[in-house]
């Protein structure tokens, strides 16, 4: 099994996080802590993200794919806090699988040129700022030469949900900037496949294209290279200031998936270096790449020109 991939401290998540709770963001990054045990949807729909891609790459080995899978799983059950939990995803992850080939996978094959898969990209934004992400797949319609984006999202809690965090959220729209400056062509559509499955109900669906106009692509930018300049200066002030003052906490956050966040017993603890218990520090946690990251590849100032 190749090793975990990372979050860039250059990718949309990892400032999306900064929007949506600082505090929660500072403990993640900044302090490198991370819970002892992973969050089942995240080994499950990394592995599962493994095994589509292994379809596409081998040209439609099913049992192949399955293998991977619960191989990769079976690699990381030690991530699992509770052992049910492993037990049920590694039995429902083939179930899924197979129904997703047998609805999608076999007429992409058939359907689609396949331009890249899993290919970690890097646009410029404005003010020089470097982006990474790693689409999914990029694919080509043999029908009508429409090229479009696809991600795959695994959920057992609610299609509408996801359907709407995809149609609504700028995932999309990242990937549709980044895609149409790093290759020699511009994506026609976003398109999401959201892989159900909860006890016997198994749904594989594909909701309406995502479209994002010019101006929603330059918005996205700018607002991006907004946010990071915010991140690197709070970043700097740690110099100064207590990692406390700078970085809030976002209280709607806490209980945003109906359950507790995994840090919500520690952020309002004085923290040191030292994780507290049911922690670990994270061994790739690194102050000063981050600190590379959100504060030298820009500017303090942002200098770009809205036309």
């Amino acid at each position: 099994m190749n090793e975990p991939r990372r979050e860039s401290p250059s990718g949309y998540h990892f400032w999306n996080l900064f929007q949506n709770c600082e505090r929660k963001f500072q403990i993640k990054y900044v302090h490198g802590f991370q819970p002892l045990h992973t969050a089942p949807p995240l080994v499950f729909g990394a592995e599962y993200h493994e095994a589509t891609a292994n379809f596409y790459v081998t040209g439609g080995d099913e049992n192949g794919s399955i293998d991977l899978f619960q191989e990769n799983m079976a690699e990381r059950q030690h991530e699992y806090r509770n052992q049910e939990y492993f037990a049920r995803d590694y039995m429902r992850g083939p179930l899924l699988l197979r129904k997703w080939f047998e609805k999608h996978g076999h007429n992409d094959l058939k359907f689609y040129n396949i331009l890249a898969i899993e290919e970690e990209i890097r646009p410029t934004l404005a003010n020089g700022f470097i982006m990474t992400m790693r689409p999914d797949r990029i694919m080509e319609s043999k029908i009508d030469g429409r090229i479009y984006i696809f991600d795959t999202k695994t959920s057992s809690f609610s299609v509408t949900v996801t359907q709407n965090e995809m149609r609504l959220g700028d995932q999309a729209t990242s990937y549709l900037l980044g895609v149409e400056r790093c290759y020699d062509f511009s994506p026609d559509g976003f398109q999401t496949d959201i892989c159900y499955q909860n006890q016997s109900v198994i749904k594989c669906v594909r909701p309406d294209l995502v479209y994002r106009s010019d101006r929603d692509l330059r918005e996205f930018e700018y607002g991006a290279v907004s946010k990071m300049a915010e991140i690197s200066q709070k970043v700097k002030n740690l110099q100064k200031y207590p990692w406390y003052y700078l970085f809030s906490r976002n209280t709607q956050w806490c209980t945003s998936y109906a359950k507790p966040c995994e840090y919500a017993d520690i952020c309002r603890m004085d923290l040191g270096d030292v994780p507290p218990s049911g922690f670990k520090k994270d061994p790739w946690s690194d102050y000063e790449a981050l600190m590379k990251a959100s504060a030298h590849e820009i500017k303090d100032q942002i200098e770009v020109e809205l036309v």
